[in-house]
């Protein structure tokens, strides 16, 4: 996988340590897109579905992944069907309130048993690498990694 090549060969250069600054998340989704690819070299292996939920479409997430890690089965079914067919209003309506999006977002999507907020690069970096899901929401300096490996049932060479 290009993603964990290109690890591995910045971890060998010295490279890690800039890229393991817990820097925080930004609060704009593209920015956080954007960081994402450039220093993970764009890589393939790397899906990002970017989606609009809410009233008319006004909230803008991100769902990323990793491709072979993750159980793209459990993705769709329980994160990204939930997300766009999910008709809670309540969900949806804690999305439209500034404290209350990562809630909003956990009962909306979530139905998946485990999960945790994250804040920083450093802990999306690490989240993919395992097999996690990353959801990210515009406007909002946090997210969420669903445990969603698809891997383990799989053989290593």
């Amino acid at each position: 996988m290009k993603m964990i090549k290109y690890f591995k060969s910045s971890i060998q250069n010295g490279q890690h340590k800039q890229l393991a600054k817990r820097e925080p998340l930004n609060e704009s989704l593209d920015e956080n897109i954007r960081k994402i690819k450039k220093d993970l070299g764009s890589s393939d292996d790397i899906i990002i579905r970017e989606i609009r939920i809410g009233n008319e479409g006004s909230i803008k997430i991100a769902v990323l992944y990793t491709d072979g890690l993750a159980d793209k089965k459990v993705i769709t079914d329980f994160i990204l069907d939930t997300l766009m067919l999910d008709t809670n209003t309540e969900s949806i309506k804690q999305l439209h309130e500034d404290d209350k999006r990562l809630d909003g977002l956990k009962s909306l999507a979530l139905k998946i048993g485990d999960n945790k907020e994250i804040a920083d690069f450093e802990t999306v970096y690490a989240s993919l690498l395992s097999g996690d899901t990353i959801i990210l929401l515009d406007g909002y300096p946090q997210g969420i990694a669903a445990s969603t490996q698809g891997w383990k049932d799989r053989a290593m060479f």
